[in-house]
Order: C-alpha cells, then structure tokens, then sequence
C-alpha cells in the first residue's frame, strides 16, 4: 500500500496499516498459484470422501439379508474389507442407521467440492450424525427390544444399550421424553425447526425471538470477531482501535457502522455481556430488518391523474399557429410539418420554404421567445435525420411526471440494468431509464429550486425499488441537513446520513479502504468485477479471502454472502469542498477512477459546477451529468 493509494502520507497511518505497508505482497502469480494448489488439494480430498462413501453403500447394500455371522467374506463383490465393514456397521447401529452412514462422508465430499457452502455442511453433518445416534435408539424403544440377549437387527448394540440404560434410569416414559428432547435439539440446531415450539404454539414466539433467535442472527450477520466494526473516528486517528493485531477481512454488507459519536462517550458506563450486547442487536434489527428481502410495492405510490387530451391538443395547435406567424413577422418563410409533444416541451418540426438558411431560425432564438412569451426556446436546426428545422418550445399546461409511471413501464421493469435509475420522460413522452453501473459516476448541478433535490430523491427511490438491502448500501453526505435526513430510517444505509464535513472526509476514506480490499478479494479469487465475484457466491464455489502477510496460519475460505453494490451521495459538494478539499478531493478522484469494477458509484450534486468546486480531476471521471438551469451561463 503506497502514498498514491490512500492519499496520506505513511507515517501518518495507524501501527496496523503502516506495518502492512511494508510488508511485501505476494505476486499474482504466486498468488494464482497457491490458489490452484489449495483448489486441487481440496478436489482430491472431495473425490475421494466420495468413493468412500460409495464404497460403505456398496457394502451395505451387497447382500440385503441380515446376517450375524462375524468379520468374514459372505460372497460380497466388495471382498473380505467390504463385508467386515457390512457387519460392523450393522452390529452396531442396525439396519435403519446403516442407511444413514454413507450420508456422512458424502456431505463432507460435496462441501470439498464447492458444492455446498459451510454453514451447509455443518448442518448437515450435525443432522446425519444426530440421525444415525438416535435412530437405533428410537427403533428399540419401538420394538421392544432392550431387554432382549440378541441383538435387535434393526437397533444393533448400540440401540439396545442406550434403550436398556433408560429405561432401566427413567421407565419407558421418560425415555421417549429425553428422545423426543433430543430429537427438538438437533431439528433446532441442524434445520432451524424446533417441533416441540411447533406443538406447543406461537406463545414462544417471544421467548425464541429473545433467546434462541440467535440462530437467526448469527445465519444474517457473520460473528463479530471476524467483522470489526468501523467507527468513522478512526479513520481520522482520533483513537487507536482495541483489536489492531487482527487480520483485516471484508466486511459483511449487513454489518452496520458504528455511530461516530460513539467514540467520544466515557469508559466509565459498565461494558455490556455478549448476551446483552446480542439482544441489543436483534431488537434494532426487528425495528428496521437490515436484511429485508421484500421490494416495496408501487401501490405505495400516487396513481397518475387523468389528463383532457383534448384540451391539451387544442393549446399545441394554438401554440404553433402562433410560432408560424411569428415567422412570417421575421420574413422567415416555412411549413408546419409535425411536432413531439412531451410533458413539459413540444417540438415544432419546421421544413424551410426554398431560399431560407437554416441559420435564420437559429439567430430568431430570442425573438421568438418574445413573440411566444416563454422564458426560452431551443432551436435544433437541423433535425438529425430530417429535412426540418425544430423549434422547441415549453407547453401553455405542462404535465406532471408521475414516478410510478416510470416504475410500472417496460424499460424499468424489463430491461437487464444493475442500477437502473428512473429518471423521467424524453422529449416524446417515453420513459427514460439509465443504468448507474454503466456510467458510472453520475454528476448534477442545477441552481435553487431548479429541480435537483427532486432529481437525487429519485434517482435513490427508484435504486430501492429495485434492491433490497442485501444487494445495496448507500452512503449519504448532506452538509445542509434538511435535504437526505429523511433516510436515516432507510435499512439500505450502511451508516446514518453525515451532516458534518469532518465526518465525510472520513467517511470518504473508509469507502476508499473498501474499494481497496474488495479488489484484493476480487485478485484472490480470479473474478474481473463485482458481477462476476457475486456469480460464484450464487453457485456455491470455493472462495478465497485475500491473505494477511501478518498472519502465518489464517482460514483464508470467504464466508461471506455477496457484495452488495455501494452509492455514495453527496448533496451539496460546494460545502463540503469549502470546508475540507484537501480531505475530499483525493478519495473522491481515487473512487471515481478505481471503484468502476468493485461497485462503488458516486452521486454528486452542486449547485455551481465552477472550477473550484469540481476540480478537472474529478470532472474528468464524471462523463454522465444531469444539467438543471444554473444562475449565470458562466456557472454552465
């Protein structure tokens, strides 16, 4: 890690970054190859687990009679190694648990193959060897058979043991209450179920949600010694973090930034136990789900009113009545040949009478905006594609843009967009819709009033319809405080709105940190971009974290779900560059040069894109831009 990368100098840096810094990191290609060696390692070791596994159900299944006789060759296709293993294993869990045993190398074989996550496994292998302990008890229970001197087919020894013993402590009763226990722990531990809370009814709701719903809790977030969480403090060198010897390792899209304020609080209040800190944290994820998997419905929105087509059609033909006798005033001399209405502007298609330069209509801009008493109009002159002159001019009446239009249309609903953005209608009343990941930075200026806020809200409205918070996060910067602050309670928020600069310039910092070490994880795993990183998560492939030279024996496996898309939203960048620049200007360049591919996005709105406010830097990573009208023409 260099100057250049995070923007300060070295010595500046916290212990644990500087000595990261001088440490030398591994190459690609010893990279590419470690990577190859773990994958083949972990190939063989899963092709083999499967072998075994056919092989311990060949053996069981090669001769379908019981038979008590000892360690010998019946006539098994499998030899004397195959009928050995028969008889052992039906003396000593029966034949109902025989069925389960070759199950429990064959889950540890897909998990090596990628096939299946980890968490998977661990269920897994906890419910089969949790099935293979307490069948051939129940069976025996069943049967009647622990007190018999043979052993029960069905049951084996260890059946008959386990019965015997119980009965003998607790009666039969009891035995089937201490197997149906057990039976309610491992549906609970390996399946999320708990049957006993199903019989009984919904009034352990509560009970579960506060005590034993950490089950949920720790499947939605990783555990907390594998994700620190980030206070913005820190990253200004405010306070030194507790755990600086820990690997750093990419933070779940869940997992929620600390509040900023939170490092100025005494240490004098009492440390909170685990359990306690654990209920804080799932009572705060019931109040907003962070991991709410439900898009918001359009019928939360206004219906589009009903418009008098009529009475509309009748002002547009006054209104080019009008513009063609202006014309005729100039001694400009043309035909009407058609016009494009949109909801606030409608195109006059003009065909020029022979003899008449088209840059007679465009020196007329002026006084045709006099003649039609409009603030202004637009000369296109020509029209791509077409013999005409057009003439744009606004409507008597313009039409309000519903947004829930724009949400029900084909080109929002159908099109393959990562972050499709709504923006409104062209010129024909089309719905225009662009897609932020292609931009893939987006700036807009627009004076007071000239519709930007209404434009920022939505552009983030229309990313919520499409995301849940699993798949986006936002990071939002608004220095006037009025603006954004409506979206504190938005669960897409990887941390609350910042309303204070120093705060931003941090903030700013982390996102830069982030940008870093996703494109570490990206290198350690072969993927090009966010899309293609997210596609293995979604089938189940073997990850790679990238590896900490601090660290000499590291689980390197990623057990993190995908990487959520992040937008970063800055309302007013004039304050914020007044204030701090020297904080600001080297994260935002850095993150609208690098953060394409990881998916970063940034959204920057101003009111006057001077020079001193959007530097060439930034501006020269900023080709899409939304223009509202501005104060002065120098502003533009």
């Amino acid at each position: 890690m260099t100057e250049s990368d995070i923007g300060e100098p070295v010595q500046n840096l916290p212990k644990r970054r500087r000595a990261k810094a001088d440490v030398t990191e591994p190459t690609p290609d010893e990279l590419a190859r470690a990577v190859r060696r773990a994958h083949l390692k972990r190939e063989f070791g899963g092709i083999a687990l499967m072998l075994g596994a056919v092989f311990v159900a060949g053996a069981l299944l090669a001769q379908p009679a019981y038979t008590s006789a000892s360690c010998v060759d019946a006539g098994s296709i499998f030899g004397p190694v195959g009928a050995c293993l028969r008889w052992s294993v039906l003396t000593l869990v029966g034949a109902l648990s025989a069925a389960i045993v070759p199950l429990i190398p064959a889950v540890y074989a897909l998990r090596l193959l990628g096939r299946i996550s980890d968490s998977d496994d661990r269920r897994w292998l906890t419910f089969t060897v949790g099935l293979a302990v307490l069948v051939p008890v129940i069976a025996s229970l069943a049967r009647g058979a622990f007190g018999a001197v043979e052993v029960d087919p069905l049951a084996g020894l260890w059946g008959a043991f386990a019965a015997y013993y119980l009965v003998k402590a607790i009666g039969l009763g009891g035995a089937w209450v201490v197997v149906a226990i057990a039976l309610s722990i491992l549906s609970a531990a390996a399946l999320n179920w708990n049957p006993v809370r199903a019989i009984v009814g919904s009034g352990g709701a509560k009970k579960q949600r506060d005590g034993a719903g950490l089950t949920k809790a720790e499947q939605m977030e990783p555990p907390a010694s594998e994700m620190p969480a980030l206070d913005l403090a820190l990253m200004e060198g405010l306070v030194a973090p507790a755990s600086a010897q820990e690997p750093v390792t990419p933070r779940d899209p869940a997992f929620e930034l600390l509040d900023a304020s939170a490092a100025a609080k005494p240490e004098k209040k009492k440390k909170k136990s685990r359990d306690e800190t654990v209920a804080d944290e799932i009572d705060a994820s019931e109040l907003v789900d962070p991991l709410a998997e439900e898009l918001p419905s359009p019928e939360l929105l206004s219906l589009p009113p009903v418009r008098n087509s009529d009475a509309g059609r009748a002002q547009l033909d006054a209104a080019g009545q009008k513009l063609m006798d202006a014309l005729r005033t100039f001694r400009v001399d043309g035909e009407l040949v058609g016009r494009t209405s949109g909801p606030t502007v409608t195109q006059f298609e003009i065909e020029p009478a022979p003899g008449v330069k088209v840059r007679q209509f465009a020196n007329l801009a002026n006084d045709l905006a006099l003649a039609m008493r409009a603030p202004s109009i637009r000369v296109v002159a020509p029209i791509p594609g077409k013999g005409a002159v057009g003439i744009e001019v606004p409507n008597p009446s313009p039409e309000m843009v519903i947004f829930r239009e724009l949400l029900e249309s084909r080109d929002y609903s159908s099109k393959p967009f990562a972050l499709p953005m709504a923006i409104g209608k062209d010129l024909e009343g089309r719905p225009v819709v662009a897609d932020l990941a292609k931009m893939p930075h987006l700036l807009i200026a627009g004076a007071t009033g000239s519709g930007k806020s209404v434009c920022v809200n939505t552009i983030i409205t229309s990313l919520i319809y499409r995301h849940t918070p699993k798949t986006l996060r936002f990071l939002m910067v608004d220095p006037k405080m009025v603006e954004l602050s409506v979206y504190n309670v938005l669960p897409h928020l990887r941390h609350k709105v910042v309303t204070d600069n120093r705060d931003a310039a941090a903030m700013l910092k982390w996102a830069v940190l982030e940008m870093q070490e996703r494109y570490q994880l990206l290198a350690a795993n072969g993927a090009r971009n966010i899309q293609d990183f997210n596609q293995k998560v979604r089938d189940g492939a073997r990850l790679l974290k990238p590896k900490d030279p601090n660290v000499a024996f590291e689980d390197r496996e990623y057990k993190g779900s995908v990487l959520p898309y992040i937008v970063v939203v800055i309302d007013e960048l004039a304050d914020l560059m007044m204030t701090c620049a020297a904080e600001v200007e080297t994260p935002l360049a850095m993150l609208a040069q690098k953060a394409r591919a990881i998916g970063i996005h940034l959204i920057l709105a101003t009111q006057r894109p001077s020079v001193n406010v959007i530097t060439g830097l930034i501006k020269a990573n900023f080709p899409s831009r939304i223009a509202f009208r501005v104060a002065s023409q120098v502003d533009s």
